[in-house]
């Protein structure tokens, strides 16, 4: 989910590289819950992303509990690779990992981010009920994101340099800027 909202995205960054790994994307259903805890998955994930020490990977797990981020996670500081993980503490302060190593993904990041999400994910209690709904993760997390993008891209004004970024195609221009980004970072960019 949040490398679909990076990727490919009006105002977005043209230079981003999704891992869009069908065994733990959610919209491959519930099996994705437990791919997430296997362990040895998030290297096979990224030894196929192709990513340097040159690169930044951004990791979201809420809990940051499950094999497959810290696993990721791992294998990429080895290479070099620069983390910024977004997780939420209070979820953190309320479980225990489930690596081999105890560790949680914020301890192999750079930069964290809380997103301050309640454990559980969920923050309504509506009478009757055992349990709490309305999940705040995922919409907390994508703002942070985006925040994060613009951020960068003023920083990058900031120094002289105007990065690439997708526009709308549906407005009149759209399209003739997106095919010039397109034609540009085809070779760098997976998927596009």
């Amino acid at each position: 989910m949040f490398s679909l909202e990076m990727f490919y995205r009006a105002g977005g960054l043209v230079p981003v590289n999704p891992m869009l790994q069908a065994s733990v994307a959610m919209y491959t259903g519930t099996i994705t819950s437990e791919y997430e805890r296997l362990e040895n998955i998030g290297d096979k994930i990224f030894d196929k992303s192709g990513m340097t020490s040159k690169d930044t990977l951004i990791i979201v797990s809420h809990s940051g509990r499950n094999s497959m981020p810290i696993d990721l996670a791992t294998a990429a500081k080895k290479a070099g690779v620069k983390i910024i993980t977004i997780v939420s503490k209070n979820f953190m302060e309320g479980i225990t990992s489930r690596h081999k190593s105890g560790k949680f993904v914020k301890d192999f990041a750079d930069v964290i981010i809380d997103n301050h999400c309640m454990l559980g994910d969920a923050t309504i209690q509506i009478d009757g009920m055992k349990s709490k709904v309305a999940g705040t993760s995922s919409i907390l997390s994508i703002s942070i994101l985006e925040s994060l993008v613009a951020e960068t891209v003023k920083k990058c004004v900031d120094n002289g340099y105007y990065p690439p970024v997708w526009v709308s195609g549906n407005v009149d221009e759209g399209d003739k800027m997106n095919r010039e980004n397109y034609l540009k970072y085809r070779n760098r960019v997976c998927y596009l």
